[in-house]
């Protein structure tokens, strides 16, 4: 079994030495060994060997003394019988001689492991071998006399020790290295066995959101127009920009080395051999060797290649002393190599090839990657001639075998395989010298046995092929090494950095971080700020810190310490007015927007203003400050409903930004966002999309992609979506907004909460209740967290839990919550604003589920009032809830015309804004089917049964309670009509999915069972129908009012079954309980109160009493004939009842004559063959006979 060889130095010397001479010893004997194990502790190296299994390890050490000390014979004396140690090696280090050693071994030691590797050729040296002990034997070289003395002391002490271990004494590193080179654990040079999975991080243009492929309508208005068309193939992404911008600030911003070994320390102190390599950094590390210590695997270099990847600017912040020296060490290398290569015109050896075309002079390297499917398709497969960034160093060799057989792997050959093997060949064109790169084989930590050459941080490459290799096994990936770059975003990036550059770096970082949307670590930043005097001695400094600070808790949501600091800003400009007069301006604004945010719109609206008119009196008024005013005053016009004002302001803004700005900058895709949200509030959810989609081209070229304004967009297309009934589509929007938010928000910011708000109301859509309350209570518990108590963000949640609760049939709960919404949202708006309306409509329709018509009619009625005085149209998308509420309403109070003209107009607004397959037409559907229903118009109410059938069987939604309550509704239709077995079809399903969905005790479920009972009783099945009326009677007394007028018609039903059973003393007392309900809630012309009486009145025939039949009968024809036309189905119901009891009077003529008008009715409604035409022909003929034979 092959043993592991580990290599330790111990350093006896480093508290004697400079760090000059230090750091040379290290970096030679690192050369040796690029794992080298470096110990300054005696007891640790102790501890360290004995912990190796001497089974499957050999260690060969390395002592370095400067004299004979007491810790020198501790480690011989307590190792001499450890079996792990294979040899022992002295390196006596007099200071003298290692002055001159440290400034040419770096280049003597390369020179000589070149030669050993390029040639069969071993270097001898003179020695000298003395017997010390029976076991053991002594190898050294001395200069000097005093040198031969102290070795004879070193060999003394080893002797002394009684180790059985080979050992070799050195007065000269140089020839320590010689020897070692020559031991078979170093014979074969290491590589490194850390790289092949992604180390580095690809940037490109190539995006796979779906929402790439919706950007085809045509451009509307020149702002449209203005954004360049995307090629998505050959486009980088915006994380490039922001990476070499926050690269090029970094480095700038001043650190120590105590600073970073601090940082090292925290992150390392969970791991003893990362700890030992922090030990050994602090003491051996120089600036001139910082390709060697990024190249050594240790901590560092898997530390800094994440932060990189991940442009984790707290790491990179914490590092920038170390990127700093790797970046200048790597571009001064480059610079001295590309002097070189202009001075020879073609060199060719067995490592690399330099060869000249076309006057270029182009050198090729290699790397081999293991990729993951979605990142090697969507950045590499599918973007052939796109470029190709990198914002990490990048590792490269000029040998390809290596890159291929090492670190490429082996692709799978399994169609599921999570991974690609890629080999990446770049040509690099000297002649560019925009990204510093060189070959490091004199300073790698694996010297030329790799052959790399490394690249800076942010490197651009062209893709110019990609192809499988023979075998299938690898792709092959062409790169060019370029400077050309993407020209609109290199304009971008220009103007972006115009913006964020200061005097001071520390300041240029913070304000890139707010243009990233890291507002939390801007925060960090900015008060770091304050740690400098001489910064903050300068109140234009001062100033612009507190204004920042204020924007960024503005940002997180922070509204009362934004103001705080806002306020802050303002009272240092009074102190030093003469200098600040620039920013006065600038946190009016910002003061407007924090109020804003609160929902004080009035008082934001007043500070914008005062913004505006202090720039504009200025001598020289900035007018892209001024576009962002006109543009904030344009989005609370938008919010309070006052378009006109809303579309002036951001026109103003749009001409401005459009004059001084890049095409891509997202100045302009926040203008695009504004005007989207204009359309969206005037019903025209189409041209609010498409002015989304450009946000989003626009956000995707100019903004990180998990910058917070994409998570605006999308939660605007949620909306957009939802609206246009687009439920999947919708949800989905949301939670790609959600996912960014809760990466870069607090977990307890509203934004956060309107989104969960947006997501609850899809699961309410669904069905899913449970979700629904569970996304509704986070909104809710940060809301009332982080946000004043009257803020209509709150409103807006008590709006939809009360929405919710409504649906689960909980009406007292939800007119509770109501009323909350409806308090806070006339503290925040005007009484006259389209969110009051909607609660006012909201609350209607709890009143009239609670049976109290009069108080519906008079919330819709505030609620039309309001839309009346708007600025809308009466063809707004928001008047036509109000429409079906009323028509509800109507319908209710049996004025079915006015229900039919109120649904109508619904019905023509949804046309014009909604698809035709959006899921309110089935509601609305359902709604007219019952109002011509109820006129007796049959064909007209089948008609719109079916309508509402296809709608809902092409939904997703067809499982939704909603759409339950209309299978039960258009059961009812069918009902009417005699189409039993329709009805009871569509009850079935709407009682499966309540059962599903609703508590066991709902209303509507009630509802359902009172359908399902009068099928039976239809059928003659009284039991059943009595069984099913009981159901429904107790969910309805544990949930109703006791004068809910749905308890009436139970109760009249309870009385027909038992009228039919021939129990008339029961039937006439449930008949008389719902007479007390509806004569104390109904009109006295309401049709329910008609029903009652016609029943009543079969009792009093069945008794005999014809008298008191007739007088309720005609008190039942009555009502019929005031709100239903005299050829109405149920007027010929009454004429029938009245023929039968004047029958039974004996009034013969009388009885003939309702017979007859009954007829006259039904024959316009029914076929010749229709149970009742045959029924009233029988009464016709057998009353005729009686006449006939009476004469």
């Amino acid at each position: 079994m092959t043993k592991a060889f580990h290599t330790i130095w111990l350093d006896l010397t480093y508290k004697h030495y400079s760090s000059k001479s230090k750091s040379a010893v290290h970096l030679s004997l690192c050369k040796i060994d690029p794992y080298l194990i470096t110990f300054r502790d005696v007891d640790k190296c102790i501890n360290y060997v004995r912990s190796l299994n001497d089974n499957d390890n050999k260690v060969i050490v390395i002592i370095s003394i400067s004299r004979t000390c007491q810790f020198f014979r501790t480690f011989l004396q307590q190792t001499a019988e450890f079996l792990q140690i294979d040899s022992l090696y002295v390196l006596y280090l007099n200071y003298r001689r290692l002055t001159w050693t440290i400034t040419n071994v770096a280049i003597k030691i390369f020179l000589v492991l070149h030669t050993l590797l390029s040639r069969n050729f071993w270097y001898i040296a003179s020695e000298k071998t003395v017997s010390l002990s029976n076991e053991g034997a002594l190898m050294f070289w001395w200069g000097d006399q005093n040198e031969s003395r102290l070795i004879d002391t070193v060999a003394a002490t080893i002797s002394a020790a009684s180790t059985t271990t080979p050992y070799r004494i050195y007065t000269d590193l140089e020839l320590l290295c010689s020897h070692l080179c020559q031991l078979p654990p170093y014979l074969q040079k290491k590589t490194r066995t850390w790289l092949g999975h992604m180390d580095f991080n690809i940037l490109s243009e190539v995006r796979t959101d779906p929402l790439s492929t919706l950007l085809n309508s045509i451009a509307i208005g020149q702002l449209s127009s203005s954004q360049s068309p995307i090629d998505t193939r050959r486009r980088q992404e915006a994380e490039f920009m922001y990476a070499v911008l926050s690269r090029d600030i970094l480095i700038d911003i001043k650190s120590t080395e105590e600073e970073i070994i601090g940082y090292f320390r925290q992150k390392c102190s969970d791991n003893d051999a990362d700890m030992n390599t922090v030990d050994e950094f602090k003491d051996y590390y120089d600036p001139i060797n910082a390709i060697f210590w990024y190249t050594r695997d240790t901590f560092l270099y898997r530390l800094l290649n994440k932060a990189l990847r991940e442009q984790d600017i707290d790491t990179l912040y914490s590092l920038r002393y170390f990127i700093k020296d790797l970046h200048f060490q790597l571009k001064e290398r480059h610079n001295k190599q590309q002097q070189l290569a202009r001075t020879a015109t073609s060199v060719t050896n067995d490592n690399t090839t330099t060869i000249e075309v076309d006057n270029q002079q182009i050198m090729t390297v290699y790397r081999g990657q293991l990729m993951n499917n979605a990142e090697f398709d969507k950045k590499i497969r599918c973007n052939i001639n796109g470029f190709f960034s990198v914002s990490s160093f990048l590792s490269t060799t000029i040998h390809k075998n290596l890159a291929r057989e090492i670190y490429t792997g082996t692709r799978s050959s399994s169609e599921t395989t999570a991974e690609q093997s890629v080999l990446f060949q770049i040509d690099i064109d000297q002649h560019v010298n925009k990204f510093p790169y060189a070959c490091i084989s004199s300073e790698s930590a694996f010297d030329a046995v790799e052959g790399e050459v490394l690249f800076t941080m942010g490197s651009v490459y062209k893709i110019l092929s990609v192809y499988l290799s023979e075998n299938g096994d690898y792709w092959n990936v062409l790169l060019k090494l370029t400077d050309d770059e993407d020209k609109e975003l290199q304009t971008l990036a220009e103007f972006i950095k115009s913006d964020i550059i200061q005097l001071n770096p520390l300041e240029s970082l913070a304000r890139l971080l707010i243009g990233m949307g890291s507002n939390k670590k801007a925060e960090q930043y900015y008060l770091k700020l304050f740690d400098d005097p001489t910064f903050t001695s300068n109140s234009i400094n001062l100033i612009s810190i507190f204004n920042n600070l204020g924007s960024v808790y503005q940002t997180m949501s922070h509204y009362e310490k934004a103001i705080e600091f806002f306020e802050k800003a303002l009272e240092t400009k009074l102190k030093y007015s003469s200098e600040t007069e620039s920013f006065v301006a600038t946190i009016y604004n910002n003061l407007g927007s924090v109020y804003s945010d609160q929902g004080k719109y009035e008082e934001a609206y007043r500070y914008y203003r005062k913004a505006i008119q202090t720039e504009l009196n200025m001598n020289n008024p900035n007018q892209r400050d001024i576009a962002a005013y006109y543009s904030n005053i344009g989005n609370v016009c938008n919010i309070q409903k006052h378009y006109t004002e809303a579309i002036e302001m951001l026109e103003k803004s749009v001409e401005i930004r459009l004059k001084i700005l890049p095409v891509n900058h997202p100045d302009l895709g926040t203008s695009l966002i504004n005007v989207s949200q204009v359309f969206s509030g005037l019903g025209q959810y189409e041209k609010a999309i498409h002015y989304l989609e450009k946000a989003f081209k626009n956000h995707s070229i100019s903004l990180p992609s998990d910058h917070l304004s994409l998570s605006i967009i999308y939660n605007n297309l949620g909306q957009s979506y939802h609206k246009q009934g687009k439920l999947k589509e919708a949800c989905e929007t949301y939670e790609k907004s959600l996912e960014i938010q809760l990466k870069v928000l607090p977990v307890d910011h509203p934004d956060i909460a309107w989104t969960y708000n947006n997501i609850a109301t899809i699961y309410e859509e669904f069905g899913n209740f449970t979700k629904a309350v569970e996304y509704f209570d986070k909104a809710l518990q940060i809301e009332l967290h982080s946000l004043p108590l009257n803020h209509p963000n709150i409103a807006a949640t008590y709006n939809n839990l009360a929405s919710l609760s409504q649906e689960q049939g909980n009406l007292e709960e939800a007119l509770i919550l109501y009323e909350k919404a409806l308090q806070i949202w006339l503290i925040a708006f005007s009484s006259n604003h389209p969110h009051v309306a909607l609660c006012y409509s909201n609350i209607s329709s709890v009143y009239s589920k609670n049976g109290n018509n009069n108080k519906a009619i008079e919330y819709l009625n505030k609620a039309c009032q309001i839309r009346m005085k708007s600025s809308d149209s009466q063809d707004h998308p928001d008047f036509a809830p109000i429409y079906r509420n009323l028509g509800l309403a109507y319908y209710n109070q049996a004025k079915f015309r006015n229900a039919l003209e109120m649904f109508e107009r619904a019905l023509n607004i949804w046309v014009k804004v909604l698809p035709i397959n959006h899921t309110s037409f089935a509601l609305l559907y359902a709604d007219i089917s019952l109002v011509y229903d109820s006129l007796g118009e049959y064909e007209k109410a089948i008609e719109y049964v079916e309508k509402a059938l296809v709608v809902i069987e092409n939904s997703n939604l067809h499982v939704n309670p909603s759409f339950a309550a209309k299978y039960n509704q258009l059961g009812t239709v069918y009902y009417k009509q005699g189409k039993v077995e329709e009805a009871l079809e569509l009850y079935e399903k709407c009682l499966e999915i309540q059962l599903k969905f609703l508590r066991l005790d709902h209303p509507d479920i009630a509802a359902c069972y009172v359908n399902i009972s009068q099928v039976y009783f239809t059928q003659g099945d009284y039991e059943k129908t009595i069984e099913y009326l009981n159901k429904s009677l107790e969910i309805q007394l544990n949930n109703l009012q006791p004068n809910h007028p749905s308890l009436a018609v139970t109760y009249n039903n309870f009385g027909l079954a038992y009228y039919n059973k021939g129990l008339l003393e029961e039937a006439a007392e449930f008949y008389s309980k719902a007479l007390e309900i509806q004569l104390n809630v109904l009109s006295p012309n309401h049709p329910d109160l008609a029903t009652t009486y016609n029943n009543i009145s079969l009792i009093y025939c069945a008794l005999g009493d014809y008298e008191q039949a007739i007088e309720y009968l005609n008190k039942t024809l009555q009502i019929k004939l005031t709100f239903l036309p005299d050829d109405h189905l149920e007027v010929a119901t009454v004429y029938s009842n009245l023929a039968a009891v004047l029958y039974g009077q004996d009034k013969m003529v009388e009885a003939l004559n309702y017979i007859k008008k009954a007829y006259n009715i039904h024959i316009k409604i029914f076929s010749s063959e229709h149970p009742e035409i045959l029924r009233d022909i029988n009464w016709i003929e057998r009353i005729e006979d009686e006449l006939t034979s009476v004469k």
